[in-house]
């Protein structure tokens, strides 16, 4: 039987992900490729975040390449924030923007190009999702090109769109 991760709250002790365990919201039966990874931790706290790979990490992303490390560094302050890492290193981060209690925006979930491919961004998504903190919010994101990564955890597209309204998001997010 598969074991579910555990979640540290708001502790500095590792939340150790079982990668058979993964995909336990889908609504498909399939099981999940080998993973190459011995051990992973998922943490969530701040001072786990090394902030200068995340720094490259963003910068090679669509939404985030040219956020200057000033934004990123309020942006971390003001949210939770959860760190994958193997064998010393970070290897996928994933952001929270919330009240704790109605709303939260994921947000900045993304996976060193070297590990992609091996469950860290289901990790990652998993722990979010499974926080103690977070069990009452509702939740949102915005994606370009994962939806259906997002769609097996029960992200739909479930509100007309003309219903939302935004201010500053037509800034270069999803360059051509």
């Amino acid at each position: 039987p598969a074991q579910r991760p555990q979640i540290a709250q708001r502790r500095t002790t590792p939340i150790h992900t079982q990668f058979h365990a993964l995909n336990r919201r889908t609504s498909r039966s399939r099981s999940m490729p080998h993973c190459m990874l011995r051990s992973m931790q998922i943490f969530d706290t701040l001072d786990r975040v090394d902030r200068e790979k995340l720094a490259v990490l963003l910068a090679g992303s669509y939404w985030a390449a040219d956020r200057p490390q000033e934004v990123v560094d309020r942006s971390l302050e003001g949210s939770m924030c959860f760190s994958a890492w193997e064998d010393g290193q970070m290897i996928g981060f994933a952001r929270v923007i919330t009240d704790r209690a109605t709303a939260a925006w994921l947000c900045d979930v993304i996976v060193d190009p070297d590990f992609r491919g091996r469950g860290v961004g289901k990790a990652l998504i998993e722990a979010v999702l499974d926080h103690p903190e977070l069990q009452t919010v509702r939740w949102m994101l915005a994606t370009k090109d994962a939806q259906s990564l997002y769609a097996r955890y029960g992200f739909r597209n479930e509100v007309p769109p003309e219903m939302w309204m935004t201010r500053g998001f037509g800034r270069n997010l999803c360059p051509e």
